[in-house]
Formats: structure tokens, C-alpha cells, sequence
């Protein structure tokens, strides 16, 4: 089967999707210590943290004080915002934030690190995306380092995604 090439439609809907948003998926406390647990155990130790796709930082604050230094990154101000005060309520005011997508992040820290993760973001790129930002992040890694991407999706169900059906709130503008 043929990879469909995606358009600069496609590409900038989930920008659309989440710029303007305030929140991620309302997760329950129990669910949100599992996948805490799960993360720490992968992430295996490191002394700096990257997180690019920190939304509103409902994981990064559990995670953050596991590690000295920590920076989050998202495409949407809005959900940077409020990640900032999650953190400030958290006593976690040492994060970092930047507003950034996997082009200009890279042009925004000078630094390199101990483990660069992203949760639900590289579903949302096309192939010359992902390698971009995967050769960026490789860049910036520390000797010993670790890329560790968390729940990708299985391209197949990408189409679930665009048409709105896994999340009818958030259905793109131009299928409404």
C-alpha cells in the first residue's frame, strides 16, 4: 500500500486543533500515577529532560521533579499557560516553557540532554517531520541520552482522528 503524501491541509489541522486549546484529555488521577510510573521507569534516570508536546503539563509536573533541569515545549500558548500555573500551584516553578513547533524549538535552546521526550506528537507529523525533529533531538542529546516517544498511533487510525470521530469536540473546522 502507498503512503498518502500529506497536504499543508493536513498538516497545519492538528496546529489548528491545539493552538487554541486550554486542556488535554481529562485523565483520572489513577490513570495519570500509571502512566507516571510507566514514564519514570522508561525515562530510566538522567539529570536533564526535554519534553516537547507538554500541553498543559498534566504528566511534566509529576515528572519534572525527578529531574534538575527541565524544559516543556508545545505549539499552544494557551495550553502553556496554563501548564504555568499547574506549576506554580505544584511549587514546580523551575520548568522552563517555551512556545515552539519541531521547527523553531531547536532554534530556541542551546542546551543539550539527558532524555527528550514527546507524548501524542509525532502521529501529527508527516514522515520528513518526524525525521527532522528525531535528527534534531539526536542533536541535542547528551552522550548516553535517550529519545523516548510516548503513545503513538498507529497511522490507520489517524483518519479516525481527522474525521473527529475518536473526538467529536475537536473536529477540524472544515469538516464541521
Amino acid at each position: 500500500m502507498a503512503h498518502r503524501s500529506r497536504s499543508k491541509n493536513d498538516q497545519s489541522d492538528w496546529k489548528e486543533l491545539w493552538s487554541g486549546r486550554t486542556d488535554t484529555d481529562a485523565r483520572l488521577p489513577s490513570i495519570i500515577e500509571k502512566e507516571v510510573r510507566e514514564r519514570l521507569l522508561l525515562l530510566d534516570g538522567g539529570e536533564s529532560l526535554l519534553d516537547f508536546g507538554c500541553g498543559t503539563g498534566e504528566i511534566l509536573i509529576h515528572i519534572a521533579p525527578h529531574y534538575p533541569r527541565v524544559i516543556g515545549a508545545d505549539i499552544s500558548l494557551s495550553m502553556l499557560e496554563q501548564a504555568r500555573l499547574k506549576f506554580q500551584q505544584g511549587a514546580c516553578q523551575d520548568i522552563r516553557l517555551l512556545c515552539a513547533d519541531e521547527q523553531s524549538l531547536w532554534t530556541k535552546i542551546d542546551e543539550s540532554f539527558d532524555r527528550i521526550t514527546s507524548t501524542q506528537v509525532v502521529q501529527h507529523m508527516d514522515p520528513e517531520q518526524v525525521d527532522h525533529f528525531i535528527t534534531q533531538a539526536a542533536d541535542h542529546l547528551n552522550t548516553g541520552g535517550r529519545i523516548v516517544l510516548f503513545d503513538m498511533v498507529h497511522p490507520r487510525y489517524l483518519t479516525f482522528h481527522k474525521l473527529g470521530l475518536l473526538f467529536p469536540e475537536y473536529r477540524p473546522a472544515h469538516l464541521s
